[in-house]
């Protein structure tokens, strides 16, 4: 699948099929994390069963998910709240602080979700943009904003 405004492919070509293999199957765990298995859930059935028992089966229920209940259990380094001290309060003031930029771009609440990310698919990083002040510019777009990668 490629962008229409740009030839770029949205996602770059594998260098091998066990690598591809292994992305899709990183894909399959990810929406499942994010709930949005229904598809795959559906697909599989299929493959096992007649359509006519498929049928019979009705609409499948995806209120249990134990790979995600799981992780979520598991991920707990950020349930509290992290304390970040240098020998120098005031030069991480602006950064820590009760109004500072890792406080106000929530990092502590992505981060659970990262961990659980990290554990159900076993890699997951996560990218931060530094947005800096321009002189005369507006404030309020300053700051930290971090994105979770995950390797598919």
């Amino acid at each position: 699948m490629q962008r229409s405004d740009q030839n770029i492919p949205l996602k770059p070509p594998l260098p091998t099929d066990i690598d591809e293999r292994r992305s899709q199957h990183t894909a399959l765990k990810r929406r499942m994390i994010e709930g949005n298995w229904m598809e795959d859930l559906e697909r599989e059935m299929l493959r096992h069963f007649s359509s006519s028992r498929y049928s019979a089966i009705g609409v499948p229920d995806l209120s249990s998910n134990i790979l995600e209940q799981i992780t979520r259990q598991l991920s707990t380094l950020y349930n509290n709240g992290v304390t970040i001290t240098h020998r120098d309060e005031a030069d991480i003031s602006a950064l820590v602080g009760t109004d500072g930029f890792v406080t106000r771009s929530g990092w502590s609440i992505l981060m659970q979700r990262a961990q659980q990310m990290t554990l159900a698919l076993r890699d997951c990083f996560v990218k931060v943009d530094v947005t800096p002040h321009v002189e005369g510019g507006d404030k309020s777009h300053q700051g930290i904003q971090y994105r979770i990668v995950t390797p598919d």
